[in-house]
């Protein structure tokens, strides 16, 4: 599970202590790189991070603070992450891409809006009916909790939250097809625009409006469930496909090979639920970008980011000399490879570029729970470094082993087959023995 070493060569481990997924996750934590650099640092901050005002910055980890609000009254807010590009010139390729949070309080209507972008909508809580409109089609349909929805761009969307008691919350993702900065326009500007000033005072001035009872259940009469024939018909993630699962948690994952709706826009959607303590073991996406949305929970995640050692640091003096910028580049080009370190909470994005190998471990206080987007999925192998099942170090040669740790032959080959479990495991060291439990590893999963 030293899986910077096995792709980049760097890190020398000692197996011959390892008994367990948690011990090798200890390990890996004093374990040195050859350069002598800690490969799983403790404060997981690192000072070519440092932004513009001097705070430090994790190039792939986004917390809940770094949205900005669209919109916000007592019935509910619209808040979007600027673009991923703004924060770090190695996410340029999502520069197409907008994650957008939506909630509203119970028995409220989002007014219509024009949308320039294709979305990908996941009910997280609530109950939610969604209509989009196209020039020869209207569609409606009852979702709730892990139903997706994709909706073309040029459709005109509404929305409602039909659940009497409980908040509605949704996560979407946002392909704007013309400008990056404006993928949907409400129609109050429309209506302003084409009517003038008296015919947007008619239909008012919020966004999320207060509806009846009455009219929450005269639009949901003509919607449907997660079912049907259309080509966006939406399906519900917890049902689609039979889980990958085992005592540590939950995973579900649908691609665009399975389903025109992603296919539509080359997007694949994952919802994992993990309990205390429990890890997914270090793998890295050949060619898929995940945008991980956290819905529940806190948790660590661990990158290995073979870029950082170019990235120029944005601290020093702020004067954008080209002597300053080289003494920095050069300060911290050491080593070929770095390890990132981000301890995610609720509503925090963190993106995992294809080639980093990743590793999440959720806390041991609680179950974590989030969502992901699969960016550019179509051709993408996901690739385990540890594990029994689908391990591409099994395939290495036993020389090439004995060669890469500080352990014989022998013994990376007895830690290899004592590894029985793949995909999620416990992240938690092996208890020794005189020692009590910890964490509440079988709390059930929400």
């Amino acid at each position: 599970m030293g899986f910077g070493f096995y792709v980049t060569g760097n890190l020398r481990l000692d197996v011959r202590q390892i008994e367990s997924f948690g011990d090798l996750y200890d390990v890996c934590q004093n374990a040195e790189t050859v350069s002598g650099q800690h490969w799983f640092p403790s404060s997981g901050r690192k000072p070519w991070l440092q932004g513009s005002r001097g705070q430090q910055q994790h190039p792939y980890h986004f917390s809940s603070r770094s949205f900005q609000t669209f919109y916000t009254s007592e019935l509910g807010h619209i808040r979007a992450l600027p673009r991923f590009d703004s924060f770090n010139r190695l996410l340029r390729g999502l520069q197409n891409y907008r994650i957008l949070d939506f909630q509203s309080r119970p028995q409220t209507f989002f007014v219509p809006h024009h949308s320039n972008a294709h979305y990908v909508f996941i009910v997280l809580r609530g109950k939610a009916l969604f209509t989009f409109v196209t020039a020869n089609s209207r569609e409606s349909y009852n979702l709730e909790r892990a139903d997706v929805l994709v909706v073309p761009a040029g459709s005109t969307v509404y929305a409602a939250n039909r659940d009497n008691r409980r908040n509605l919350r949704v996560v979407q993702l946002a392909i704007p097809v013309n400008n990056p900065e404006q993928f949907q326009a409400p129609y109050q500007e429309i209506q302003r625009d084409l009517l003038g000033q008296q015919g947007q005072q008619q239909q008012g001035q919020g966004l999320i409006v207060k509806a009846s009872r009455d009219q929450i259940r005269q639009l949901a009469q003509q919607a449907r469930s997660s079912q049907g024939q259309s080509q966006f018909t939406p399906f519900n993630l917890e049902k689609y496909e039979t889980p990958i699962s085992n005592d540590y948690g939950k995973m579900w994952e649908a691609r665009p090979y399975q389903l025109p709706q992603l296919q539509y826009v080359d997007v694949s959607l994952a919802k994992v639920e993990l309990r205390p303590g429990a890890m997914i073991l270090p793998h890295y996406n050949t060619v898929k970008t995940p945008i991980l949305y956290i819905v529940q929970g806190n948790a660590t995640i661990e990158t290995a980011s073979p870029h950082l050692s170019r990235q120029k640091s944005h601290g020093g003096s702020g004067c954008g000399c080209q002597e300053e910028q080289e003494q920095e580049e050069q300060q911290w080009r050491v080593g070929q490879i770095q390890s990132l370190t981000a301890q995610v909470n609720e509503g925090d994005v963190y993106v995992i570029p294809p080639g980093h190998p990743t590793a999440i471990r959720a806390s041991n206080n609680g179950n974590l729970h989030f969502v992901s987007f699969g960016i550019n999925d179509e051709n993408n192998k996901m690739t385990l470094l540890a594990g029994e099942n689908d391990n591409a170090i099994n395939q290495i040669d036993s020389v090439a082993k004995e060669l890469t740790f500080s352990g014989s032959a022998e013994q990376v080959e007895r830690i290899l087959k004592n590894q029985r479990q793949s995909y999620i495991v416990n992240g938690q060291p092996q208890k020794k023995q005189g020692q009590g439990s910890e964490g509440g590893l079988r709390a059930p999963l929400s």
